[in-house]
Order: C-alpha cells, then structure tokens, then sequence
C-alpha cells in the first residue's frame, strides 16, 4: 500500500514558478507573488490513488494530459454523459486515498481539473464512504487545467474530518468526461493553492517527488 499522505508544514516558494511562464510568473507571464508565509496542507496527486472501485460500465483511468502536474491525471470513463448528482456514494466510480489528518475540524478543498464543457466538470468528495454535502457537487472548472473551490450550492467547498488520524478521503464521479489532477486540503480558509504556481504545491506524500 501506499505511505499516506500527510498534514504537512510547507513554506512558500521564493518565487511562483510555472514552465511557461519562467521563475516568478504565471501562465501569461505577468508577476505572481508568492504566499507570504509559511502555511499547512494537504495535497494530493491524482493519480497516485491507494485504491478505486469501478461502477456501473464506468471508472476513473488514469491519462496522460499535457498541462497535468508529472503529464499525468485521472479522468471519468467512458464520456457518455452520465450524471450521479444525489445518492452517488452507492453508484458512483470511486478513488480511494489514505491521508493522515493532524487534527479534527473544518477542511477547505481545492480541485485542479478540467471541465471541458457543462456535462464534464464537476465531481464529488467525501470521507470514510461516507458523503458530505459541503464536499459533494464540486463545479466551476474551465476548458484547460484550473483550480476551483466552488460548490453547485454556491459555497466553498469544505470537508468534516471528526477526529485526527488515517483516514480514507473518497472522490466520487458526478459527471463523467471531468479530469482531475490534483487535490488540495487546508486548514487555511485563505490559502489559494495557485499561489504556488500553476500546478499549486507539491504532493505531501512521503517518498513523492510532487510536481
């Protein structure tokens, strides 16, 4: 099995740095300052799943992606317009990922994906198999790699966590055709993981190389 992805202390980079763009610059290559301190996070490649379960004819595959962190990310398939909004935890593809929580509380979320069109961007979160319905319906992906915090309800997306220690975070397929290629979990109610560059902070997985 895989190490579990922990609650780590990362601090800034001294630069936001994107391939594009260069040291200091985001993808159009203007200015984009850096976090001003340190901060505590969660974050996740897609990809690197400890488990998935696939339902009803459909999966999360892993797929090479051009603008993904490492060329790589997870994608629902196949892309036949299927739509689990209410009642998914039963029906819906499933991935698994073993992460260990620091502390109970509130988590905010942050997805970086891409929703090619309304019918292929939005997916659902939750923990344990269980959902919760301020991680489920998470939207507002673009037709190129993004990051979104943005729930169907119009609040943030965040994630109950009743008490520290492994526990199994659980992403589910709302609309199948979206692409995720990485997750982020915080503490931090301010923390925008872009500030980190495109691809947001590296993975906080013991052993990972990140991107």
């Amino acid at each position: 099995s895989l190490d579990p992805y922990d609650y780590g202390v990362l601090g800034p980079p001294t630069s936001a740095t994107v391939d594009s763009g260069g040291s200091g610059s985001d993808s159009s290559g203007e200015s984009s300052e850096p976090p001003a301190s340190s901060t505590t996070l969660i974050s996740i490649e897609a990809e690197a799943f400890e488990s998935k379960v696939a339902r009803n004819g459909h999966e999360w595959r892993q797929v090479s992606v051009a603008a993904s962190s490492g060329g790589s990310a997870v994608k629902s398939l196949p892309n036949t317009e299927v739509n689990y909004d209410t009642g998914y935890v039963s029906v819906s593809p499933r991935l698994d990922y073993t992460v260990n929580f620091s502390e109970a509380g509130d988590y905010y979320i942050w997805v970086r994906g891409v929703g090619s069109s309304s019918k292929d961007d939005s997916l659902h979160i939750g923990l344990n198999g269980q959902a919760d319905a301020r991680a489920d319906r998470i939207t507002g992906f673009r037709n190129s790699m993004s990051w979104s915090n943005e729930t169907m309800d119009g609040r943030p997306a965040m994630l109950q966590v009743q008490q520290a220690g492994v526990q199994t975070l659980n992403v589910g397929m709302r609309v199948d055709g979206m692409v995720i290629d990485k997750i982020v979990l915080t503490r931090d109610s301010s923390l925008d993981p872009a500030d980190y560059g495109a691809e947001g902070p590296a993975s906080t997985q013991p052993g990972s190389s990140g991107g």
